[in-house]
C-alpha cells in the first residue's frame, strides 16, 4: 500500500499525539520524585522537629526560667518549620514519619520524671546533642541536596538551628540565651 504525503502526515501526528502525553506526563512525574537523600532528610527533619516541639512542651512545664524561655522559643520556630516540611512533603508526595525517634520517646519518658536543674541539665544536653546532628544534617543538605525546594528549606532553616544551638552551648556553661538570640525570626 502506497501512502501519499498528506496520509503520512496525518498518521505522523495521530502517533506523535499519544507520545507527547507519555513525555508530559513524565515531566510532571518528576517534578514531584524525590532523591533517596532528600526523602532521608525530610524524614529525619520531621522526626527531629517533632522531637524538639514535644520535648520543649515539657521545658515550658518543667525548666527553670532559661530553659522555659528556651522551650518557648523551640516550640514557636519547630512548628512553623514543621509545618513548611509538612507542605513540601505533600506537594512532593512523601510520607513523613508520624512519631519521634527512639531515642526522643526515652528521653520524653525520662524528662517527664524530672524537675528544675535536673531537668534543665537533662534537656539542655540532649537538644545540644540532637542540634549538633541537626546543623550537619542541615548543612549537607543545603549544600548536596538535589530537589530544590527541600534544599531551600534546608538553607532557609539552617541559621535558625545554629542559632538554637549557640544558645544552648550558652546555657550548658551556665550562661543565659542572649538577647540576640531570643531576636531571631525564622
Amino acid at each position: 500500500m502506497r501512502m501519499n504525503k498528506t496520509t503520512f502526515a496525518v498518521l505522523a501526528v495521530m502517533c506523535a499525539v499519544p507520545v507527547s502525553g507519555i513525555f508530559a506526563q513524565r515531566g510532571a512525574m518528576s517534578k514531584t520524585m524525590v532523591s533517596t537523600m532528600d526523602k532521608t532528610f525530610m524524614k529525619a527533619a520531621a522526626q527531629g522537629g517533632m522531637a524538639e516541639v514535644n520535648l520543649s512542651k515539657l521545658a515550658v512545664e518543667r525548666g527553670g526560667p532559661t530553659v522555659k524561655q528556651f522551650g518557648q522559643m523551640m516550640i514557636e520556630d519547630h512548628t512553623k518549620a514543621n509545618e513548611e516540611l509538612m507542605g513540601i512533603a505533600e506537594s512532593k508526595k512523601v510520607v513523613l514519619p508520624k512519631t519521634m525517634k527512639p531515642d526522643a520517646v526515652v528521653a520524653q519518658k525520662k524528662m517527664s520524671k524530672l524537675n528544675g536543674a535536673a531537668f534543665d541539665k537533662f534537656y539542655v544536653a540532649f537538644m545540644l546533642k540532637d542540634h549538633q546532628k541537626d546543623v550537619a544534617d542541615f548543612s549537607k543538605e543545603a549544600k548536596m541536596g538535589k530537589d530544590e525546594d527541600v534544599k531551600g528549606f534546608a538553607a532557609k532553616t539552617l541559621p535558625v538551628v545554629q542559632g538554637h544551638l549557640t544558645a544552648l552551648k550558652g546555657m550548658k556553661s551556665g550562661g543565659k540565651m542572649s538577647g540576640k538570640m531570643m531576636d531571631h525570626k525564622m
